[in-house]
Parts: structure tokens; sequence; C-alpha cells
């Protein structure tokens, strides 16, 4: 069968379903830190254009995913775009236990960072610097993630990722959740470039305003033109350790191992091919609720 990725958008309903099974069969059981996780709900909204300036690429990878019946659910991907800085988060990479180690994993960094750049072009842009933020194996150890965080970064490492010097603090994901001490922050190059010190700061500028935006608007703060990353102590307990530090984009790597052996696959595009009769019902649903539950 031909691998299929399919971007969740919100011109997609009909794949909602799909995207809440990979959720919690796939997603979850892979990041099982609540304070590095995010909500459905979160993700959803993302989806639907309820953060300005923040896109969202929702990918999932299988087989035959628009067929309800027998589609297969292989892995899940989620990368953040932040217009204004023009830089990018690879967030999540998920692969089902079952199909890992058939470089899998390396196809959702590339699909995902494809899907970057062309969020970018639509806003007039070429893609800056993209990040992944990863468990560091000197604060998490094997038996509190779904994979020993060495191994995680020694691939992260192989596939290009450069880690960057800075004690990097995650802001939370939400209004319940704690900042996260317990990540590195490592770089993918783009176009074989990667980031610099400034394309570090506008990242970390980028991230936490976003945070300080939502949690200004869930609490009914200061007008959302008026949030600044720079009021967050995290934020700039950071920036002073950048300020001392001397981060060039340094020699290029024009062919990164994430795009070397990557296997072939079908990407299938927001617009949708079924006709609007095909699709009855574009709520979210589970498998069970596309198969026939029994006779009675």
């Amino acid at each position: 069968m031909v691998l299929q990725i399919a971007s969740i958008t919100k011109d997609r309903p009909e794949l909602f379903g799909l995207l809440e099974e990979a959720y919690h069969t796939i997603y979850v059981p892979a990041f099982p830190d609540d304070d590095e996780r995010e909500s459905l709900d979160k993700f959803m909204k993302a989806i639907n254009g309820g953060f300005p300036g923040v896109g969202i690429a929702v990918n999932l990878l299988g087989e035959n995913l628009e067929d309800p019946d027998n589609y297969v659910l292989k892995g899940i991907s989620i990368a953040y775009y932040y217009e204004e800085q023009n830089v990018g988060l690879l967030a999540y990479n998920a692969i089902s236990p079952a199909h890992r180690e058939r470089g899998l994993g390396k196809l959702m960094v590339q699909s995902r960072i494809d899907t970057l750049k062309e969020m970018a072009r639509d806003a007039g842009k070429k893609l800056g610097p993209v990040f992944i933020e990863v468990n560091d194996p000197a604060k998490v150890t094997p038996e509190m993630d779904s994979m020993d965080p060495n191994k995680r970064v020694a691939i992260f490492t192989d596939w290009g990722a450069k880690q960057m010097p800075l004690d990097y603090v995650q802001p939370p994901v939400d209004r319940d959740s704690n900042y996260c001490e317990n990540l590195l922050l490592m770089n993918y190059p783009v176009d074989g470039k990667y980031a610099d010190r400034k394309g570090v700061e506008d990242f970390l500028r980028a991230i936490y305003r976003d945070y300080r935006k939502e949690l200004a608007a869930q609490e009914g703060g200061p007008e959302l033109r008026t949030v600044r990353a720079d009021d967050d102590a995290c934020f700039r307990k950071m920036k002073a350790q950048l300020d001392k530090t001397r981060i060039k984009s340094g020699k290029k790597n024009r062919q990164p191992g994430y795009t070397v052996g990557v296997p072939g696959f079908d990407f299938l595009h927001a617009a949708a091919r079924k006709t609007p009769e095909a699709v009855n019902d574009a709520r979210p649903q589970t498998r069970a609720q596309r198969r026939p539950a029994g006779p009675f």
C-alpha cells in the first residue's frame, strides 16, 4: 500500500475523526507529560484560525486515509508557523510503536518543513529558522519517556538538528500547565542554513508572546497589542544568556539527514476530493462511529 500524508485543515472536516483518533491513540501515549502535551481542543481552535498570526500544520500519516473502513493510522505530527517572526516550531511528532524504525519519523519532519514553507510563501515570505524541542537526557530518564531521550537526541542529530547553547524553558502550553525546564532546543537547517542568534531570539519571542497573548485573552487582561514577551521572567533570562552567546548559522548543511532515505508517499492536499454529497456529517467521528456498531 502507498503511504499517505493528510493535512488537516478546516476545509477537510471529514478528516477530523482521524485526527481525534490519532490524538488519543498515538499522540497522548507518546507525550505522557501533561506540561508538554496540548489539548485536542487547542489544535482544533488553531486549525479553525483561532490564533491570529499563528498557523498550524497538522499532518497525519498512514494508508487509505480517505477510506473510512480500511484506513491505517501510523503517525501524527504538528508544527506551528509564527508569521510576524517568520519562524517555525516542529512541536510534536509521534509514530505508532508498531510502525517505528522505518524512516517515517524523518518523513514527518520533511513534510512539516515543506508545509511551513508553504505558509511562509502565503505570507509573502521565505521561511526562516525552524526549531524542535526534545527531552533533555540529563533531566528525563528513559522510564519517564516513551523513548530513551538519549536515543531521540541522537536520532535528531543524525537527521541534521543542532542543539542550541541555551538553558531552554518552554512556556506553559495552556493556562493550567507549568513552565517546562526538561527540554533542549534544537534547530533544523532550512535550505541548508542553520539559525543565527537573532533567529533564536525571534523564535523565543514568538512562542512567549503567543503564550502571553493567549493568557491575556483567557483572563481578560491587557489589550493584546500591548502583550510582550519581555514581560516574562523566563524569556528575559534566556535573552540575557543569548546576549552573551555568539551563535552563527555556521557551515551549511544542504543535505540534512531528514531528507535522505525518505520513503515515497502521496500527499492529500487541502482541497477535499470527496463530493459534498459524500460528506454527510462533518462532526468529528471515531472509528467506532464510522463503522457499523452491530445489528442493533
